[in-house]
């Protein structure tokens, strides 16, 4: 079975609570039940830094509203550094390249477009389902949080 499994958060590449270790460790776990999985993660810094491999695979065209076409939203493909499970990340220098946390800034306010960096999240993970990546489409779509 081909599984997406769409986090915002995956140990070891960042960890905020206990979502990130079962983000972690489900993978290599379903891999080993002979699943074919990938992980679907948003660009943060961390994740840009330890997913190896990374290379292009679509330029994102999401709802208006959600993300500016300007924006130069992407979506590249690599692998998981410890367990090498391929991963897709969201490249959206606007949306998750930012000073502070995850979810909020350096005075831990939470950010005011969540809604929409985590929607974007939803949307790729949506937009993988229907074929956005040709060479590999989820049969499940399993989400995680946002």
């Amino acid at each position: 079975m081909r599984i997406l499994q769409a986090c915002a958060e995956l140990f070891p590449l960042l960890k905020t609570g206990g979502l990130a270790d079962v983000a972690g460790a489900l993978p290599p776990a379903l891999r080993a039940a002979g699943a074919d999985v990938r992980v679907l993660l948003p660009g943060f810094r961390p994740m840009l830094e330890g997913v190896t491999e990374l290379t292009p695979v679509a330029e994102l065209d999401p709802p208006a509203g959600l993300c500016p076409p300007e924006s130069g939203a992407r979506l590249l493909r690599g692998r998981l550094p410890a367990c090498g499970t391929p991963a897709y990340l969201i490249d959206a220098p606007r949306f998750y390249l930012r000073e502070g946390g995850p979810y909020a800034d350096d005075a831990h306010r939470p950010y005011a477009d969540n809604h929409l960096r985590f929607a974007l999240l939803g949307w790729a993970a949506a937009a993988l389902a229907h074929g956005l990546d040709p060479d590999w489409q989820p049969e499940l779509v399993h989400a995680h949080d946002w």
